[in-house]
């Protein structure tokens, strides 16, 4: 995550969601996953993400909007203020 903020596009705020097996282990749930899903509705902030990939030699994968609306939303919320004290 903090990879993709170095590298989005400008000075602009990006919300992107990490989602599926990613946040069970950044919720402490799982000791471990074999990729991360992600999704933003702002498309550019992925223009660096095989560079990120390459780097890190993990699988990260960008998650389309339908499979992304099956997460209700007080479940992505939740995900978001734990990504967000993550990171803070």
């Amino acid at each position: 995550m903090k990879e993709l903020s170095r590298s989005a596009p400008g000075r602009r705020t990006y919300r992107v969601y990490l989602v599926g097996g990613g946040t069970a282990v950044l919720l402490g749930w799982r000791d471990s996953t074999i990729d991360a899903d992600l999704y933003s509705d702002r498309e550019e902030v992925f223009r660096d993400i095989q560079k990120i990939k390459e780097r890190f030699r993990r699988l990260v994968h960008q998650i389309a909007e339908s499979a992304y609306s099956r997460y209700p939303a007080l479940s992505r919320q939740a995900v978001l203020d734990a990504v967000h004290d993550y990171l803070t």
